[in-house]
């Protein structure tokens, strides 16, 4: 089966609501507008059949409002912090995407990206399938990519 951009948009917003108890809206626009407003990222590799990932990418503010949904801190949180709920939510997200891919595949653990690399990430690679979301003020983008 081929994963497609409602099956990301399904599973990042199961993940709004049962996991951080945020709502992940829906964003109408072109996803490819948004790269330069990106200074994280979540990937997890997959390998096998398929050659790619998982990224999840976001701004500062969005990064915060998930690391706050998920561990339910107010107030500043370090990179550290942000960097792994990054890496968590793209782990599972991936995770439970993962049985829906054709072939033998396998996912790397998840790993955090920040700065001028998010921007470029997958610059290379073809987006399979894109879910973007308005979330606290910002853009929040889940993407699939083959290498």
């Amino acid at each position: 089966m081929a994963i497609e951009d409602s099956h990301l948009e399904h599973a990042m917003r199961t993940l709004g609501t049962s996991l951080l108890d945020l709502e992940l809206t829906p964003r109408i626009g072109d996803a490819m507008d948004l790269s330069g407003g990106f200074a994280w990222a979540g990937v997890a590799q997959v390998s096998g059949d398929f050659k790619g990932g998982f990224a999840i990418r976001c701004g500062t503010q969005v990064a915060e409002a998930l690391a706050q949904g998920l561990l339910q801190e107010t107030g500043k949180l370090s990179d550290d912090v942000l960097q792994g709920t990054l890496i968590e939510l793209t782990f599972l997200a991936a995770g439970a995407l993962l049985p829906l891919m054709d072939g033998q595949v396998s996912l790397a653990p998840a790993r955090a990206m920040q700065g001028a690399a998010v921007t470029s990430l997958g610059s290379t690679s073809k987006v399979e399938a894109r879910s973007t979301h308005d979330v606290a003020g910002g853009t929040l983008e889940f993407s699939l990519f083959r290498s």
